[in-house]
């Protein structure tokens, strides 16, 4: 006698038919397969059921052959079915009314609510960047540009206008730091520097002198290493650029 095997591998759809996260195990399938055999019992109370006879209506209803990845275990290949031909869609957590807000965790844009920090293809379901909507659930932002962020630049980083943080040496703001959500921005023109505290000269200063030494990337007289330059006080690297300036190298 044959018995009847439940899969150990279920994929949950959502109304358009894109795969919203998978899950595996026997505890999963089993009390699916059950429930649906309930269903039959309680639709048919003029039939005893047996094991035997059950197996064959259940395989009798399955639709067959449309379950895929399976992985090479296709072998009566059979989705289970109670006979029911009318779907019912579930509550969507998106819906305007705002009845199904989720409690905990997020709404996603497929309009199902799921745990924080679920991932889908690895993308986090509960990011604004992928569709979380922050009307019906907590929502966070991959972003350090966004209220909802996730992450908060330390104090040696700021927030740049691409809402990544990065190092202090490239926290200025004619290239979109994002004071707001930064411990500091700084400004390139050298007029400006008596603004900031002392301990963040020297980066306004490394970038000025890098900015004069551009035109002479060519110059066979660069035998100066910057890295020398960078470990020098700040007087030393403004001659180093002007005597750069006053050689007139040309490439």
């Amino acid at each position: 006698m044959h018995k009847l095997k439940t899969s150990s591998y279920i994929n949950f759809l959502s109304s358009s038919n894109e795969l919203l996260y998978s899950k595996s195990g026997s505890s999963f399938s089993t009390p699916i397969a059950a429930g649906v055999a309930a269903t039959i019992m309680s639709e048919n109370p003029d039939i005893k059921f047996n094991y035997e006879s059950m197996r064959k209506k259940l395989i009798e209803l399955s639709v067959e052959n449309i379950v895929g990845n399976l992985w090479g275990y296709n072998d009566n290949n059979r989705f289970l079915n109670n006979g029911k031909r009318s779907v019912v869609k579930g509550a969507s957590c998106d819906d305007p009314s705002g009845q199904n807000h989720c409690q905990n965790g997020c709404c996603t844009r497929f309009g199902v609510c799921v745990e924080n920090n679920t991932r889908f293809n690895g993308e986090n379901l509960c990011d604004i960047e992928y569709g979380c909507d922050v009307a019906y659930g907590q929502c966070f932002s991959s972003r350090c540009d966004s209220k909802y962020s996730k992450r908060k630049c330390s104090e040696n980083e700021c927030c740049t206008k691409e809402g990544y943080c990065t190092s202090l040496d490239y926290c200025f703001i004619e290239e979109g730091c994002v004071s707001e959500f930064s411990n500091i921005c700084l400004s390139k023109d050298l007029k400006n520097i008596d603004q900031y505290d002392e301990k963040y000269h020297n980066i306004i200063y490394e970038y000025n002198c890098e900015e004069e030494l551009k035109p002479f990337d060519n110059c066979g007289i660069s035998s100066i290493s910057w890295d020398f330059i960078k470990i020098s006080n700040d007087e030393h690297a403004i001659s180093e650029c002007e005597r750069y300036k006053k050689l007139n190298c040309k490439e």
